[in-house]
């Protein structure tokens, strides 16, 4: 789990697969189903067969799948859904 903060219409946290570790930032706006992607162009709802293609292709993320608690507090790791 990693620690959600919330400033300027965003939150920020670390992914939390701890083998990535990177920063992530989400606009407010932008969380529907709290559910979200360790990379800025994959689709939350990516199939793993797309996040396997990617990570291989790209050095941005781990492309895993990350859940929002329902309080906008903590980021938890997430089993493609």
């Amino acid at each position: 789990m990693s620690k959600i903060h919330e400033a300027n219409g965003a939150i920020y946290f670390n992914c939390p697969y701890e083998e990535c570790g990177r920063f992530i930032m989400v606009l407010n706006n932008e969380i529907c189903c709290k559910i979200m992607r360790c990379h800025p162009k994959l689709s939350p709802h990516a199939s793993k067969q797309e996040c396997d293609e990617m990570r291989n292709k790209c050095n941005w993320g781990c492309c895993s799948t990350i859940k929002i608690n329902n309080d906008n507090t903590l980021a938890e790791k997430c089993d493609y859904i």
